[in-house]
């Protein structure tokens, strides 16, 4: 299939070929996924260590700060939880003892 460009400024038609067109729309379309995979993903234990190597270490102090906020984050979401659970039970508890004291 072609595909034909016609110009009111030019008298020439110009005639592109959709596997052409298709060719050039893939790869600039992988281009940028290249250049994400090649600084984003883990790269093998070699003498360059991706992005967060090349960062200046006030960088990788704000890394290691921010991971220790979130680490204390999920502490706390876990002690929630646990009283979650344990409210659960005792308001189970207490619908079962409620039910009890209905039918008597």
């Amino acid at each position: 299939m072609n595909i034909i460009l016609v110009s009111s400024s030019s008298a020439k038609t110009r005639s592109v070929s959709l596997k052409l067109v298709l060719l050039v729309f893939g790869l600039a379309s992988l281009l940028p996924v290249a250049l994400v995979c090649a600084l984003i993903l883990p790269q093998a234990q070699h003498e360059h260590q991706g992005v967060i190597k090349r960062l200046p270490t006030t960088f990788n102090l704000v890394f290691a700060s921010e991971q220790a906020h979130i680490d204390a984050l999920a502490q706390q979401l876990g002690e929630v939880e646990a009283k979650l659970v344990r409210l659960d039970a005792l308001g189970s508890r207490l619908s079962t003892s409620l039910a009890l004291m209905k039918v008597k």
